[in-house]
Formats: structure tokens, C-alpha cells, sequence
């Protein structure tokens, strides 16, 4: 789909301001690894291709810096962020304390409808061998966990698990071609799910840590 096309889209759909319209295409191009790790980026190109002005791309660019997606190099402009196995580590650690956490509080604050939700968004269907099906999986399985980050009443922990969740999409992605159980995945949302329904923040917790391993 070119752009231009996507923007009409966009625009037709749900009116957002151009420079959001921007950071929403480049990031999901960037999350799916269509722009690679360590690429360096071509604004004039960019433009080109989104029939946009330097300036909303440029706001854009500085966005996706602040969300740790593309690095600024000193007289040699934007890149997107490299892929480093001491960044994973990081992720990862900080992903475990974080989400562990979270379903220790959602597991003494969620409300039935907030249940229903979550077994709702528990499953993440996947055709193996379809990379077109990857990026709606990780999608999904992020909306889950924010989903449970939601049910702890605190936006800063939404925001926390929802940024680390997206760093991670990147290297999980280009690891996708070995295959995943989805059904596997499936059934320990529903564990979780089932933890926070029981009202155990011990066990939500206990389960996150285990999934998370």
C-alpha cells in the first residue's frame, strides 16, 4: 500500500494531526522491522515516498527518539535504533520486574468487566509459516498485557509495559520464522487471566514471572 493511500485512509477514518500520522507509519514500519535496525534514514526519500514536508517528518523522527526507536548521529541525521544482545538483556530484565508487578496489582484492583476483556483479548491466533499473520500476533499479545497494565489504575505502568512490549516486538519479530504455539500462548494468557479472576496476586504474579522466563 503506497503512503499517500494510507494517509487518505487515515484521514477519512479518524482526522489526526499530520506529524502523529507520520510517527504512527514509521513506527510500524520500524516494529516490524521494514526499516531495519541500524538503517540509516533518508529524509528526502521519506518525504518523497509520504508526500510530506520535512517538518512533520522531522517531529515525527524526534518522537520516535524520545520512544528510544531512532538514534540522532551527529552529521549524519536519523537511524533506527540497533538491536544490541546487551539491550535485549535489559528489556527483557526490566520486562519480568515490571510485568510481574503488574499482575500482582491488577490481580487486587480488576472489575469483571475488565475480566471479560482480558479473556477476550487472551487469544493470539497464528497460521505457521505466515509472516503475515506475525505482526497481528504481536500485536495482540501486546494489547493483552496492556490490557492487564490497565487493570493496576496507574498510567505510568500502562505506558511502561506498553513501551517495552513494542522495543521487543522488533527482535521477537525477526525471530518469528522458527514457528510459535499459539495455542501454547493462548493457554497461558487464560492461566493469567484465571489468577487475576481468583484474586491472587501471589499466583498472578508467580504465572508472569514463569511466562516471562
Amino acid at each position: 500500500v503506497e503512503f499517500k493511500d494510507m494517509k487518505n485512509a487515515i484521514y477519512n477514518d479518524r482526522p489526526i494531526a499530520l506529524t502523529e500520522w507520520v510517527r504512527r507509519q514509521l513506527k510500524d514500519q520500524i516494529l516490524d522491522c521494514s526499516l531495519a535496525p541500524g538503517a540509516r534514514i533518508v529524509e528526502k526519500d521519506l518525504c518523497a515516498k509520504m508526500g510530506v514536508s520535512r517538518t512533520p517528518l522531522r517531529e515525527a523522527l524526534n518522537r520516535l527518539s524520545q520512544e528510544g526507536l531512532v538514534d540522532l548521529i551527529r552529521h549524519r541525521g536519523y537511524q533506527v535504533t540497533p538491536i544490541t544482545v546487551q539491550d535485549l538483556r535489559d528489556l527483557f530484565e526490566v520486562r519480568r520486574i515490571v510485568e510481574s508487578e503488574s499482575a500482582h496489582i491488577a490481580a487486587t484492583r480488576s472489575n469483571p468487566e475488565e475480566i471479560t476483556e482480558l479473556r477476550r483479548l487472551a487469544e493470539l491466533p497464528y497460521l505457521p509459516g505466515d509472516r503475515k499473520t506475525y505482526k497481528t500476533y504481536l500485536r495482540n499479545n501486546t494489547a493483552f498485557h496492556v490490557a492487564v497494565a490497565r487493570c493496576t489504575r496507574n498510567a505510568r505502568l500502562v505506558s511502561m509495559v506498553r513501551s517495552i512490549l513494542e522495543q521487543l516486538q522488533r527482535p521477537i519479530y525477526l525471530g518469528l520464522d522458527v514457528g510459535i504455539d499459539s495455542k501454547r500462548a493462548t493457554g497461558e494468557h487464560l492461566d493469567l487471566v484465571k489468577a487475576i479472576e481468583a484474586r491472587d496476586p501471589v499466583l498472578a504474579r508467580q504465572v508472569m514471572v514463569e511466562q516471562n522466563r
